[in-house]
Parts: C-alpha cells; sequence; structure tokens
C-alpha cells in the first residue's frame, strides 16, 4: 500500500474512480423487496407510489431482483415501467438468479445446470432488454454449491458434490463472462448451511478452474446467513467474519444478505407482530458490527411473506421503513474499520 493509499485508509476514505481525490466512504447498500405477497406486488409499489418513499430511495445504491420472477410476475407493459423508474431514480440495478438445481426448485420442473441455466437467464434478459431493461451491475448466483448436494450424482461423496459444484459455477461464469461482460458477477452460498472451509473451498476451486481457462473468476461472495442458528451452536459472527477475511485476501468483495433469520421459527403470536421483520434486520446489523464485521456491500432481501407491504417509508411495518432502520444501525454500530475493496 502506498503511502497516499494508508493516508485514505486511515480517513476512512475511498479513492473517487479517475479523479485521485479522496471521497468519504459511503454505504454500498442494496435492496431486493419481497417477490411472494401479491405476485411482485412490494416492487410495484415502489414503482407506482414512488413518491411513498423518498428518502429511503436515497440510501439505496440499487434494486436487485430474480429474473424469473420478474419474468413470471409482470407483463411487457409493467416491465417497461420498472425499468423506466430505475432508470430515471439513476440506481443501480441487479439480478440474482439460478445455475444449479434439482427439479421442481421453483416454478421450473426441470432441473438446471449451467448450460441450461444460462439459456434460460438470457432468455429472460432479452425479453427485459426489448422492454428497456438498465444495464445489470450485478449477477448473483443462487446457492449453487449449496445445491450440488441435492443435484450432483447420487454417489458422489459430500466433498465431490462440492466440486461438482465448484465446476458448474465455474463453466456458468464461463457463459456469463462471453455475454455480459462489464457486469460483476458473484456466487451467494448460505452459512452455516456450508461450513466455513466448504464456502472457502468450492471459492477457490472455482477461481482456480477459472483462472485455467483464462477466463476473469467471480467478483464477489454474497453470505445468505442464518443468524438465528448461532444462538444453538450452530456457526457463528466469527465464522461469517472468518469468510469476509478470506474474501479480502483473495481480492473479493464481501457482500452480506440482512433479513429476518428468525421469522419463521417463531410461534405464531410472535410472527403476527408487524415489526419483527425491522427489529431483526436492526438486531443483525448490530451484532455483525459488535463482531467486527463490515461488508463491503449490504444487501437488504426478503425471500419471505413480510413484510407485505414497501410503502410508505412512514409506517414502521413496511420494506422501505425497515432499510432506512438497517441503514440508521449500519451508522450507529458500524466499526471504524474502512475498507478498500471495490464494491460489487
Amino acid at each position: 500500500m502506498t503511502r497516499r493509499e494508508m493516508l485514505v485508509a486511515a480517513m476512512g476514505c475511498a479513492l473517487v474512480p479517475g479523479s485521485g481525490m479522496a471521497a468519504p466512504r459511503r454505504p454500498d447498500l442494496w435492496i431486493m423487496p419481497p417477490p411472494w405477497p401479491g405476485d411482485g406486488r412490494c416492487l410495484w409499489e415502489m414503482v407506482t407510489r414512488e413518491s411513498e418513499w423518498r428518502e429511503a430511495r436515497k440510501l439505496i445504491a440499487g434494486i436487485g431482483y430474480w429474473p424469473w420472477l420478474l419474468n413470471q410476475h409482470f407483463t411487457d407493459e409493467r416491465l417497461r415501467t420498472i425499468f423506466q423508474r430505475i432508470r430515471a431514480w439513476g440506481t443501480g440495478f441487479g439480478l440474482e438468479g439460478p445455475v444449479y438445481k434439482g427439479p421442481n426448485w421453483g416454478y421450473d420442473s426441470q432441473p438446471l445446470d449451467a448450460r441450461s441455466a444460462f439459456e434460460q437467464n438470457l432468455t429472460f434478459i432479452r425479453r427485459f432488454e426489448r422492454a428497456g431493461m438498465p444495464p445489470v451491475r450485478w449477477f448473483a448466483f443462487d446457492e449453487p454449491v449449496y445445491a450440488a448436494r441435492h443435484v450432483a450424482p447420487r454417489d458422489a461423496d459430500a466433498a465431490e458434490r462440492l466440486r461438482h459444484g465448484a465446476q458448474e459455477t465455474a463453466r456458468f461464469v464461463t457463459l456469463m463472462r462471453g455475454a455480459f461482460p462489464k457486469a460483476r458477477l458473484g456466487d451467494v452460498e448460505p452459512y452455516p448451511a456450508l461450513t466455513v472451509e466448504e464456502i472457502t473451498g468450492a471459492v477457490t476451486a472455482v477461481q482456480s478452474i477459472c483462472r485455467n481457462e483464462r477466463v476473469r473468476g467471480l467478483d464477489f461472495v454474497r453470505l445468505d446467513v442464518d443468524w438465528w442458528l448461532f444462538a444453538s451452536g450452530n456457526g457463528s459472527w466469527e465464522g461469517v467474519r472468518r469468510i469476509e477475511d478470506f474474501c479480502r485476501r483473495n481480492r473479493l468483495a464481501f457482500s452480506l444478505i440482512y433479513w429476518a433469520s428468525n421469522e419463521p421459527r417463531l410461534p405464531s403470536p410472535e410472527r403476527s407482530n408487524p415489526l419483527v421483520w425491522r427489529d431483526a434486520v436492526v438486531r443483525q446489523a448490530e451484532e455483525y458490527a459488535r463482531a467486527g464485521g463490515r461488508p463491503d456491500q449490504t444487501v437488504l432481501e426478503s425471500w419471505l411473506h413480510v413484510p407485505q407491504h414497501a410503502v410508505p417509508e412512514t409506517d414502521p411495518t413496511t420494506f422501505t421503513a425497515s432499510l432506512i432502520a438497517l441503514h440508521q444501525a449500519l451508522g450507529r454500530f458500524a466499526p471504524a474499520r474502512p475498507t478498500m475493496r471495490r464494491s460489487p
């Protein structure tokens, strides 16, 4: 690190690309609103009631979604409206999709490998492009290494299954680099469903395969942390930190999903509390900060049926209100440890 870079790091700043000047480091905060209530209701609320989340919108770097759900939930006319608004807001756009899945993984009864997932993805994206889709900043892969446990040949042992998942992920990276050379590519994996060693070993294998094929490998790793399990001794925030540190050592950006890991397991009376989602993501922010963690990218993502609505931001039970609460929590609890990694 040069003297200038050390000075910037000490100031808690990042370099403004192309300027040679330092600017305050801003949190790279993305949102992926819940897709299930009303078949995409939350995203559509954000698009059609934009005046009801003006302040929250100032906090985000971009919006992510799932291509197969965009394809399933929205007509061409609605897609055009969604993409027009995202362009008008000037926010980034990202997509998270499958790479390697067994049969009946979602809407599709057929299993997916790297090639079939790529072709399916391309079909969706060509439709989106005709509807005016903005440039895709990143593509995230929906837990391909974890899925290999259920898709790889039955006679394979656990280690062979993970290697098979890494091979399919590397194949997908190669295909995506050819079609989308400017987009950043990242692998999403669950912890502690996969151990620290399984995740870091698989990512190392993906990068090695890509390097041997003379293809640029992954740009980031995104962790889906089931943090509610930590209280029972299954996994820990220290384990998450180890994965974050692994990413930094290997020049990978570290992305962390914030979500209400506790919500699906709560008894019905507690689950009915409309503030469960908001309070849980704030708790996650506090706990990981206390563990010394500071992701390069934060993703507020709900794959659950909550929150039921995205707006207004003034209602503490909505998704955009939880975004504001998370942003405030990240500011309160974040350790004074700047990072120099480029975000996804």
